[in-house]
């Protein structure tokens, strides 16, 4: 694997003796979406030329995106958000609607700016509605769409939806041979597996995954793979082997200052360690993850810490305490995903996709529709065709004498 600097000069090297096109813009935005978290300050070289590039060209919905994304990086990495900048859909739809590429970009983005601060439902509405845009492009942008779907299915425990998802980014992923959109497949997809258990299809995933993040240079990649793999030898009850990866992974994730990457190993460690009656190092471990929550907001993590730092305390007999991070992950709980939520989660995907099934419907109707024209037109073509045929052969049977004709014509001249 290479180095974060000559990571750093490779990339700037690919991009080198590109023309200076839009082409060149989107190969930008690329490597700044999927290099981010692994360049950290690093990648705004990249930002600040992309941006001029955008400018030079008179891009303006490139040079809005730029924008935008460093915004979106700036809510991943401290936790605040300038809110004037990261937009309501329907501003951004308009900011970005001339260029197709640049509100999938955004919109997908914005979705995960929604997840982050629980406004679950409209997460998900925001991907919908690229849906509902009826964008002509299928490339790795779409692709990226299905993915934080399949992401956000998990989150919501529709495993089934979330794989139908999966296989349709990875699908575009091939076809556009994305491998870094294939190695996150494969890592989400291994994801899912450790949850039902399937562990040894859990491995193969994960070892896919950690194959390209290696060729590719990925450390936040190869950090999450670490972390799974963890994951997959707690659950096979080795303690030591999982203690191993979670400690690699934690060490990429200090490296890179990747906060949500440090908040989830952190809390796994700690549960290691509280599993194995190891209660001060579990604390320490907890406590690590409790202070990078608080600068990130991210909900569904902070529940989870909650419980597990209620349980620590009921363990060590600190009742007092117990009582007050119960309290706290009861009332965050309720916030996060309660059932009218979810109810309402469930009636909006069922209403989309019942839109979906009434648009292909439609599409088929259609379709059935101008074949019978068409049809109708081809018979009344072939009855045009084949009337002027019979009409030509009437004319030329008027114009040619019959043999009996000829036969007297031929006496008449054998007599004179």
């Amino acid at each position: 694997m290479l180095s974060f600097s000559a990571l750093h000069q490779e990339l700037d090297n690919s991009l080198k003796d590109l023309p200076e096109s839009k082409i060149k813009f989107w190969k930008y935005v690329e490597l700044i979406v999927n290099y981010c978290d692994t360049l950290g300050d690093k990648i705004h070289d990249l930002q600040k030329d992309a941006l001029a590039l955008s400018r030079k060209l008179n891009f303006k919905e490139g040079e809005f995106l730029c924008n935008y994304i460093t915004q979106y990086q700036l809510l991943l990495s401290t936790g605040s958000v300038n809110e004037k900048v990261i937009l309501n859909n329907e501003a951004l739809i308009q900011e970005l609607k001339n260029d197709e590429n640049a509100l999938t970009v955004a919109l997908n983005l914005n979705a995960y700016v929604h997840w982050f601060k629980g406004e679950y439902e409209t997460a998900f509405k925001t991907l919908f509605k690229i849906f509902q845009l009826n964008l002509k492009n299928e490339n790795n942008f779409i692709a990226w769409v299905y993915y934080a779907l399949a992401i956000f299915y998990v989150d919501t425990k529709d495993i089934p939806s979330a794989r139908e998802n999966l296989a349709n980014a990875k699908q575009l992923f091939e076809k556009e041979q994305c491998d870094y959109g294939i190695a996150r497949v494969n890592n989400a997809q291994a994801t899912n597996e450790i949850h039902l258990k399937n562990l040894q299809l859990a491995l193969e995933h994960l070892r896919i995954s950690e194959a390209i993040y290696r060729k590719l240079s990925h450390y936040t990649g190869l950090s999450r793979t670490l972390n799974d793999l963890g994951l997959v030898e707690k659950q096979k009850g080795n303690t030591i082997e999982s203690l191993g990866y979670l400690k690699e992974s934690l060490n990429y994730r200090k490296q890179l200052n990747h906060i949500q990457g440090l908040i989830t190993t952190y809390t796994e460690l700690g549960e290691i360690y509280l599993n194995t009656e190891k209660y001060e190092e579990a604390l320490n471990s907890f406590n690590e993850a409790l202070q990078l929550i608080g600068k990130n907001g991210s909900k569904q993590k902070k529940i989870r810490l909650l419980k597990l730092l209620y349980v620590l305390n009921k363990k060590k007999n600190n009742l007092q305490e117990a009582l007050s991070y119960f309290e706290q992950y009861f009332e965050e709980q309720n916030s996060l995903l309660s059932d009218e939520t979810s109810t309402n989660i469930k009636r909006m995907i069922t209403s989309f996709e019942k839109e979906k099934s009434d648009k292909i419907a439609e599409i088929e109707r259609t379709k059935n529709l101008e074949l019978k024209e068409a049809n109708t037109l081809i018979e009344h073509k072939n009855k045009e065709i084949l009337d002027s045929i019979y009409y030509a052969q009437r004319i030329q049977m008027v114009q040619i004498p019959t043999e009996k004709a000829i036969a007297q014509m031929l006496n008449k001249v054998r007599k004179l």
